[in-house]
């Protein structure tokens, strides 16, 4: 393999890793602690719960991400739910697209296709970012802010031993941002109730991901023979991780909060469950 081959494919892991990385770890994340989450709550107050303590806000916001990044790349979206429960089958919404052929004419909407999978990622961080502009950041000041870029600097350097410490330092942060105006205002609980329900539904199912893996196959192709072009032409494609690291932080930053709420959601949840499980034994 020649020295451009090998060169663009390690500007296309770097890519992949710091720009993208951070954010797809985290949707698993996210993904894993919303399905034990759902798991415990319907078990303890059954499928309307998880309706009316999360779903009714955090599945629109799901469901029409999936609509308008679909649109947007031209797929033909044949129906759309964005909160329709159906104890039934357990789904609480969804978006029903043709899937386009694997062909030159229309690669935008396979790749869209991956777009679409991953697009409450990023709807639902555009709707925490919202709730973060209208209830926040007034009382907020520039401190998070700095911790953001310091967060994205991390990242684009590829620090991956500073990572850890660079989540921590950006959670303090964010608790800070969070209740500056104080406890007692009532902008912050609103504002952690919205993370929360949107966070809990913000991953993307394995259904998406699997629509997606064709998608993603041709982008990492494309994104290859682009840097293949740009070697050729004497550039240095691998510089680009940090521009997508730098772009991503925002995100990240906003998965981070989304996930750390999950988790403390999660843990109520089970205590909720091992009680009712308790009460509803036979004595």
């Amino acid at each position: 393999m020649s020295d451009v081959a090998l060169g663009a494919l390690s500007a296309l892991w770097r890519q992949v890793a710091l720009g993208l990385g951070p954010v797809l770890v985290l949707g698993a994340l996210l993904y894993a602690v919303q399905w034990a989450t759902h798991r415990m709550l319907g078990r303890a107050i059954g499928f309307r719960g998880i309706v009316f303590w999360t779903g009714w806000l955090g599945t629109p916001v799901h469901e029409l991400s999936h609509y308008v990044v679909g649109k947007a790349c031209g797929l033909d979206i044949t129906e759309v739910k964005p909160f329709a429960p159906d104890p039934d089958t357990g789904v609480l919404g969804y978006v029903k697209y043709r899937r386009p052929p694997l062909r030159l004419t229309s690669l935008h909407k396979v790749i869209g296709t991956f777009a679409m999978g991953i697009a409450p990622l990023l709807g639902g961080s555009l709707a925490l970012w919202g709730a973060w502009t209208l209830l926040v950041q007034p009382a907020a000041g520039d401190e998070y802010a700095h911790a953001v870029r310091a967060f994205a600097a991390l990242v684009a350097r590829g620090d991956v031993a500073g990572v850890p410490n660079g989540f921590a330092r950006l959670s303090y942060s964010l608790h800070d941002a969070v209740f500056a105006a104080g406890a007692a205002h009532w902008q912050p609980w609103v504002f952690l109730y919205v993370a929360l329900a949107v966070g809990a539904h913000l991953a993307p199912s394995t259904a998406d991901l699997r629509g997606g893996a064709l998608g993603a196959a041709a982008l990492a192709v494309l994104a290859y023979v682009a840097n293949v072009v740009a070697l050729a032409l004497g550039a240095a494609p691998a510089d680009a991780a940090g521009a997508l690291a730098r772009g991503s932080a925002s995100i990240v930053a906003l998965l981070v909060l989304a996930l750390v709420l999950n988790v403390f959601n999660l843990a109520g949840a089970a205590a909720l469950a091992f009680v009712v499980t308790r009460l509803r034994r036979p004595r």
